[in-house]
C-alpha cells in the first residue's frame, strides 16, 4: 500500500462503484489530501465505501471507509464559493497553481468527481481522521482558524493565524496543492 489519495472523475453517482483503476485517476497524492481537492466538497458530500481488506492473520473482511463524492456540477459550484477564500490566504506566488486548477477542472466531463480516501484514513485512528477530515471540509466556510490550521496542513502549509502569511516548501508546494498526474 502506498497511502495515496487519489482524484476521480466518476462516471457513476455510487461512491462504491470502483472507478479506481490506473486510466481513470485524475491526480494523486502520497500520505497527504491537496487543498485544492479539499475545496470542492463539503461535508454534505461525504460517503463511505465498503472495502476488502485483511487483518495481521490474513483473514479477509470488508471495512467502511470514508470518501468524498458529489457530482460535478456540484463540485464546481463549491469551487467557486471557495475559490476567492482561497486566493486571498495563498501567497501571490501561488496563485498560477489556482489557475492551473481551473484549467484542470474546466476540462473534465464525468458527472461526478471523487476522492478516494482509504489509503489515508488507514494511516489514522478512525476518530482521528474524522476529525481532521470534518475541520478540513469546513474551514473554507467557517474561516476558523483551528479548521484553517488543519486544513492547511493537509497540504503542509503552516497556517499561523488568518492575518499571518502561511508557511510553506517550495519544493513541495505543487504535489500538496495539486497532487500529482496519475
Amino acid at each position: 500500500m502506498a497511502n495515496r489519495t487519489y482524484l476521480i472523475p466518476h462516471t457513476s453517482s455510487d461512491p462504491g462503484v470502483n472507478d479506481l483503476d490506473r486510466f481513470a485517476v485524475l491526480k494523486a497524492a502520497n500520505y497527504s489530501l491537496p487543498v485544492l481537492w479539499l475545496a470542492l466538497f463539503k461535508d454534505r458530500n461525504r460517503a463511505s465505501r465498503s472495502l476488502e481488506v485483511c487483518d495481521a492473520e490474513g483473514q479477509s473482511f470488508f471495512e467502511e471507509f470514508p470518501t468524498l463524492h458529489t457530482s460535478l456540477s456540484n463540485a464546481l459550484e463549491n469551487w467557486g464559493q471557495r475559490r476567492g477564500v482561497l486566493e486571498g490566504f495563498l501567497p501571490e506566488e501561488l496563485h498560477t497553481y489556482l489557475r492551473r486548477w481551473d484549467d484542470t477542472l474546466s476540462a473534465l466531463a464525468t458527472p461526478f468527481i471523487q476522492v478516494e480516501l482509504s489509503e489515508l484514513a488507514m494511516m489514522m485512528e478512525p476518530q482521528e481522521f474524522e476529525e481532521s477530515l470534518n475541520l478540513s471540509l469546513s474551514a473554507l466556510d467557517t474561516l476558523d482558524e483551528t479548521a484553517l490550521a488543519e486544513f492547511f496542513s493537509q497540504a503542509a502549509f503552516e497556517f499561523r493565524s488568518r492575518n499571518a502569511p502561511i508557511g510553506y516548501d517550495e519544493a513541495t508546494v505543487e504535489f500538496n496543492l495539486l497532487g500529482f498526474d496519475w
